[in-house]
């Protein structure tokens, strides 16, 4: 597939490796646009943010697509559809990145907080005041352990239990 002008006003991507080929494009204009990429069509396109989307990720099995906005706010999508399947309150400030695990969502934040949420009931399992002055970047290591980085200048790493006890 050809860049377009679409593709160049994007600010972030995510790609779905496993189930329906997909990828999903955020756009300055609180959109969350999800495409075949068999054929690069639109399959659909979420208007539910109400600030700019920053961030957005695939679940490992395709099935759930999270994205997140400048207002704290992280929505998560049927990964092939985009029919909402929750809504989880927790940052005050941007989300900064979204990384998936199996059945979980670690996110980042300007706020300064690493949080860990289980997909299905919506729910924090828990969170860390991580990095002063905000937290920038969050995703889970092949052996299941969890890195940020933040404003600070520090790597964090939580090694995380499959009951997710992250330490």
């Amino acid at each position: 597939m050809s860049i377009n002008r679409r593709q160049l006003l994007a600010s972030s991507a995510a790609i779905a490796t496993v189930g329906m080929p997909a990828y999903a494009q955020t756009f300055p204009n609180k959109l969350v646009k999800i495409y075949a990429t068999k054929n690069g069509k639109l399959v659909t396109a979420i208007k539910k943010h109400t600030d700019w989307v920053t961030a957005i990720a695939y679940s490992p099995d395709g099935k759930y697509l999270a994205s997140a906005d400048r207002n704290g706010g992280i929505q998560v999508w049927e990964g092939s559809t985009g029919k909402e399947f929750n809504s989880l309150p927790g940052h005050k400030a941007m989300v900064t990145a979204l990384s998936f695990m199996t059945g979980v969502l670690a996110s980042s934040s300007e706020d300064g907080k690493v949080a860990l949420w289980d997909i299905k009931e919506g729910k924090e399992i828990r969170s860390w005041a991580a990095h002063p002055g905000g937290a920038a970047w969050v995703d889970f290591t092949p052996d299941g352990r969890l890195v940020s980085c933040g404003r600070d200048g520090q790597v964090s790493i939580f090694s995380c239990q499959t009951s997710f006890g992250c330490t």
